[in-house]
């Protein structure tokens, strides 16, 4: 009987949080946490004193546009938002451009989403603007696109949160600066990218409302079975 009352109290922990679940963050590494290659020097890293400036697939869950880079600063020397890290969008000015920096994702057509992010402006004076953009890979329709320029005071963090509905394809969102400037600016630095679903999700998923479902119908087995065992 003790077996069966822990039983029914994993499930009904399960049932309770498998709301939660179903809306989890879709993006990967949105706040720039996981960064396996800062300060080590590869064919995608190189490691400075308190940043690291990345190219390629060395952020996880990001891609870095070829011929562009992105700077990861940590917290010991250079202005950060949040966490351990944040981007500074200028790139360095590597390869004569800034960031382009973006994440795929799948979207469920009609649900609505929010996203959710945090900027800053570091040093003033750039004729570049942020841009933070997010569209439709097979429509080219753009669902977000803000364009920021520089704040007085800087080291600010702005808060940006946005409503928006899914397309049912893959949307990307894309961090960059636009204009350019070309040179290693300063301007601005971002963290804490975010996508969760609103309210309940048009597609269950294995994670969270099928969990729920799943959980539910294993309690009431259980329950049943506590209430034969007790007659």
């Amino acid at each position: 009987m003790k077996k069966q009352l822990l039983t029914l109290t994993g499930l009904s922990a399960l049932l309770a949080a498998a709301p939660l679940m179903a809306h989890a963050d879709i993006l990967v590494n949105g706040g720039f946490e996981n960064e396996p290659l800062y300060g080590i020097s590869s064919a995608n890293s190189t490691p400075y004193g308190g940043y690291t400036v990345m190219t390629g697939n060395a952020i996880p869950g990001w891609t870095i546009a070829p011929n562009t880079a992105a700077t990861i600063h940590n917290t010991t020397v250079y202005p950060y938002i949040t966490g351990n890290y944040s981007l500074n969008t200028d790139g360095e000015g590597s390869f004569g451009n800034n960031v382009n920096i973006y994440q795929d994702f799948a979207s469920v057509f009609g649900q609505s989403y929010n996203l959710t992010f945090n900027w800053m402006s570091w040093v003033l004076g750039s004729q570049s603007k942020l841009e933070v953009k997010l569209f439709d890979t097979t429509t080219s329709g753009v669902l977000f696109d803000g364009i920021y320029s520089g704040t007085s005071p800087t080291l600010v963090p702005q808060n940006v949160s946005t409503a928006f509905a899914g397309t049912g394809d893959t949307l990307r969102l894309q961090i960059d600066e636009n204009p350019q400037a070309g040179y290693n600016d300063n301007a601005y630095v971002v963290d804490d990218f975010s996508v969760v679903p609103k309210g309940n999700p048009s597609v269950p998923d294995a994670t969270g409302w099928s969990a729920e479902i799943i959980a539910g119908l294993a309690l009431v087995g259980v329950a049943r079975k506590y209430r034969s065992v007790q007659a």
